[in-house]
């Protein structure tokens, strides 16, 4: 049974890309081993600045991420545990819309909406680039709170604990991924979740 927009007014839920639909580290660290002959895991990512785990350079990560989102690597991404379900279940609510707001920058539009919609189908009406990492000079950068307060996003499901604080500041319920890296003490307005299957019965009850 799908639910109606009430006045045909939608709600915006907001998911970030990766880590948050799509196996993004787990997937990053294997590529990083094979190129490198090196052995990390991805329970060894206890910080998002994952360079100081990798024991390189920010910049040189930063290469390796280019590389890998051009690889069979990026492209064989599996979806998080339960995001199958979650879409699903959205994808009956004709009362919600589902945005993407993502830090990757605009030139990886086509590898990032081709990873989703292999995953999830047309599920996603708006992809939204905030231009952060892996940014050019030529890049303009949003928040994703600018981006989500310009959208109305009434919810973000985002595994970054400082994206996390930043919307919440701005009156913004966020969904908290469990991760290694965003582990610590959450502010009001962030709501720690154990999966994405988790995430789903919170948002059957409160969107």
């Amino acid at each position: 049974m799908q639910t109606l927009p009430v006045n045909g007014v939608r709600k915006v839920i907001a998911f970030d890309c990766d880590d948050s639909l799509v196996e993004f580290n787990r997937k990053l660290v294997e590529f990083y081993n094979r190129r490198h002959g090196t052995h990390f895991e991805w329970e060894q990512m206890t910080t998002y600045e994952i360079h100081l785990v990798y024991q390189c350079t920010e910049e040189y990560l930063t290469e390796v991420v280019w590389e890998f989102y051009h690889s069979d690597d990026h492209a064989a991404m599996e979806a998080m545990e339960g995001a199958m379900e979650l879409m699903a279940y959205l994808a009956t609510r004709q009362d919600v819309e589902k945005h993407v707001v993502t830090s990757r920058v605009e030139e990886l539009h086509t590898v990032t909406t081709g990873l989703l919609h292999g995953h999830f189908g047309e599920v996603f009406e708006k992809y939204h680039f905030a231009n952060h990492y892996g940014a050019k000079p030529e890049h303009v950068q949003r928040t994703k709170a600018e981006i989500c307060l310009e959208i109305g996003a009434v919810v973000l499901i985002d595994d970054a604990l400082h994206h996390a604080r930043a919307v919440a500041a701005a009156g913004i319920t966020v969904l908290l991924p469990d991760r290694p890296w965003n582990q610590g003490e959450i502010p009001s307005g962030v709501i720690r979740m154990r999966d994405l299957h988790e995430v789903c019965i919170w948002v059957k009850e409160n969107v």
